[in-house]
């Protein structure tokens, strides 16, 4: 095994070199007259960013099940970051140096691979690129038996050296990649990939090989499917078509496709041991309707293991079903979204002891959403926009050319927020203790608008609390992409907008406090009868050693007239099949700990706005009168088994005024075993009466004041709260991706919103 893939190895070498040679004195590229001198900038600053967001769930069917497994339930979500300047030497000759950086969400501090962006490219003709380096990727046409198409989020930087061709009869991803795994390296590991399709017409025909040596399955995070070496190939027959061709009234009907492949596999175990070779077959079904891609396929397969591939392929016959869809925003912006499922059969209960009836099957599943963007700086937009001269442009010149596509904020919050529980040590249970925050934060950002629906922010939030006020001082990175998918519907992917107009039982207005920045996905609606925030924020991505947390909440209210009606959802998790599986598991017969801890908590019920003012002109400073009463329900599961799950509800009624900017409350509450992780737990008690007042000012140069102040009867103590909260923001045009949720009650009126 070793002597023959030493020996492909060197002739890989060798046709690699030979491709080089024959693309050089090739006589057609030789009499080729030299292109003119390039019209770009001698430097370009480039910035490429992907948000995704990655979920396997492997329903049971996992490394226990099956030998080398299938991999684990898994989640991962964050960023990959590419920054880097590109110059070009020759004419076909361009260099790029910068910075590659994968920003996991979860991590405070925390930047999980930062590495060097070393690459340079040589292109003879349009249809080839040479690139020596830093990879081009991702590595989009291998079959997932062979390459996994995920893999791009747990290798997404590769070194080494790559061909590429894209013609009209031949496409091609030859690469070597050295040293590069998932969290880390070793000496003499690389692979070695080539996927090539040969192009008649309507008919293709693929051939595809991927050698690992001492590699590490990357997509199995605890790494336990070593392998001194793995050769996986596939080839077969590929046919294409495009009825919108032949049928000019299906211009939707963009394509349908049939391809069938034969996969072998040949794996060299790192512990010794004999070979194992195994062999798969597949056919695939796919259409394109105006951009959606169904897909459906049919695996078979003997002893198959692919150590780079999807693991699930070591399952022995699975149908699967597929959705996916990319969503071009523009030149500078993509969506990308997709699922799957395969239907496995289950071998083994979920204790892993009891054989199951072989008739039994489980729906292995995974999503994926990416929102994809970038800028460059070649048409000198970005130094024009930020360092506009004072030469108006020409009167003739076109509106695109005079908007301004780059702008700089700088966003600002100085607060002082104090909690005293007089003398209170606990509220139905839950340990309680007086609290300041005081600090400052800051975050400058540059935004790029390449048009009116589309915002790119970059950026930087700094936490600087005074004294020993907090326990965090934090620097995270700002990257976030808004897409107005529909007036005053806007979809947001990265940091995303923390203001959740949620009451305080759900969640805690001094969260800001502790969590001013979040980062997932949202979805946002402004309509005039309907408002809603849709959102998931991910705290902590799971280990073996660290539970995954993240909470997922709604927000949505429903408005005709003076009447509305508020319906909120609110779900925090933590723990996940990893880092349980070696706590939850106490020994045969012994029931085990649940996987995770969940708490769920739901707030609904009807408002009643009224504006004296509109009725009677002389009452101009009594704005409005508002009324609000919820239901709130809660479910809290402990991950100890011994402890129930607990379920409580909540009754609230509020009421409040607008008195010319000032505006006093009451809030009546009545618990019953009511559980919240992230709202104020003063909600833990059983009763008490709440009265506030607050006023938002608006200040000169971009400066805006929140001052208020609430006290609440509990246990026979009044426990009071006051705060001050100074926001200020660069050219009156804010960022303020960190700020205090609106109060649900006047919730137009807010020191989030720009004055």
């Amino acid at each position: 095994m070793g002597q023959s893939i030493f020996f492909t190895w060197r002739l890989g070498l060798v046709l690699f070199a030979c491709l080089q040679s024959s693309i050089q004195t090739d006589p057609a590229f030789a009499d080729t007259p030299p292109s003119p001198p390039p019209s770009d900038p001698a430097v370009d600053l480039r910035l490429d960013t992907t948000t995704f967001l990655l979920n396997l769930e492997k329903q049971g069917l996992e490394d226990n099940t099956f030998t080398n497994g299938l991999g684990r339930d898994t989640t991962l979500i964050g960023n990959l970051l590419n920054v880097y300047a590109r110059t070009r030497l020759l004419s076909s000759v361009d260099l790029d140096l910068g910075v590659f950086a994968n920003m996991p969400f979860g991590h405070d501090t925390e930047v999980s691979q930062v590495r060097p962006i070393i690459r340079l490219q040589y292109r003879p003709t349009d249809e080839i690129t040479t690139v020596l380096g830093t990879l081009t990727g991702p590595h989009r046409d291998f079959h997932d038996a062979v390459f996994d198409n995920a893999n791009r989020f747990v290798r997404p930087l590769e070194q080494g050296a790559q061909v590429l061709v894209n013609s009209r009869y031949y496409r091609q991803d030859l690469f070597i990649n050295w040293e590069q795994a998932f969290r880390g390296s070793a000496t003499n590991r690389y692979d070695v990939g080539y996927a090539g399709q040969l192009r008649v017409g309507p008919f293709h025909f693929n051939a595809q090989a991927h050698w690992v040596h001492n590699g590490q399955a990357l997509l199995k995070l605890d790494r336990s499917f070593n392998t001194a070496d793995n050769l996986v190939t596939a080839l077969g027959p590929e046919l294409v078509v495009e009825p919108s061709t032949y049928f000019p009234a299906l211009t939707w009907w963009r394509q349908a496709g049939i391809r069938a492949t034969y996969l072998t596999s040949l794996n060299e175990p790192l512990a010794g041991g004999p070979a194992i070779r195994g062999r798969g077959y597949e056919l695939t079904v796919w259409m394109d309707f105006s951009g959606w891609r169904p897909s459906v396929s049919f695996w078979r397969g003997r002893h198959f293991l692919s150590q780079q591939g999807d693991p699930e392929y070591a399952a022995s016959n699975f149908p699967e079903f597929g959705l996916s869809k990319i969503i071009p925003l523009g030149k500078s912006a993509s969506i990308e979204f997709g699922v799957q499922a395969r239907r496995i059969r289950a071998f083994f209960t979920e204790d892993g002891i009891t054989y199951q009836n072989r008739d039994t099957f489980k729906w292995v599943n995974q999503q994926y959403l990416l929102f994809n963007w970038n800028w460059d700086t070649r048409d000198g937009r970005l130094f024009r926009d930020l360092f506009p001269t004072k030469d108006s442009p020409p009167s003739g010149a076109p509106a695109a050319d005079t908007e301004r596509h780059f702008t700089v904020k700088v966003d600002a919050l100085t607060y002082l927020y104090h909690i005293n529980y007089s003398g209170l040590g606990q509220i139905g249970g839950r340990p309680v203790a007086d609290t300041t925050f005081a600090g400052q934060y800051l975050a400058p950002v540059l935004r790029y608008s390449p048009s009116s629906r589309l915002n790119l922010d970059i950026g930087v939030f700094a936490g600087l609390p005074i004294g020993d006020t907090q326990r965090f001082h934090t620097v995270q990175p700002i990257l976030s992409a808004e897409y107005e998918l529909w007036p005053a519907v806007s979809v947001i992917a990265g940091t995303i907008k923390r203001n959740h107009p949620f009451v305080d039982a759900l969640f805690n207005d001094a969260s800001l406090f502790s969590r001013p920045i979040e980062q997932g996905f949202q979805l946002l609606v402004n309509r005039e009868h309907y408002q809603q925030d849709l959102f998931i924020n991910w705290n902590q991505l799971e280990t073996f050693q660290k539970a995954e947390r993240f909470d997922v909440g709604y927000a949505g209210r429903v408005s005709a007239g003076m009447l509305s009606f508020n319906g909120q959802v609110y779900w925090t998790h933590s723990g996940g099949a990893q880092y349980s599986e070696s706590r939850t598991f106490f020994g045969a017969g012994l029931p085990r700990d649940r996987p995770a801890s969940n708490n769920f908590l739901t707030a609904f019920g009807p408002q009643l706005t009224f504006q004296p003012n509109r009725y009677w002109s002389a009452l101009s400073w009594f704005k409005e009168v508002d009324v609000m009463a919820l239901y709130l329900t809660s479910q809290h599961e402990p991950t100890q088994s011994g402890l129930p799950i607990e379920r409580g509800r909540g009754y609230q009624l509020t009421a409040g005024l607008n008195l010319d900017g000032w505006r006093p409350y009451v809030t009546f509450w009545r618990g019953e075993r009511f559980v919240n992780d992230q709202g104020d737990p003063a909600y833990y008690a059983g009763n008490f009466t709440e009265f506030g007042l607050l006023k938002d000012v608006a200040l000169p140069a971009g400066f805006s004041l929140r001052i208020g102040g609430f006290g609440r009867t509990i246990d026979g103590r009044v426990t009071h709260t006051e705060y001050a909260l100074l926001n200020w923001s660069w050219d009156q045009s804010p960022w303020r991706g960190f700020c205090l949720r609106p109060t649900l009650l006047h919730r137009h009126e807010s020191s989030c919103n720009a004055f």
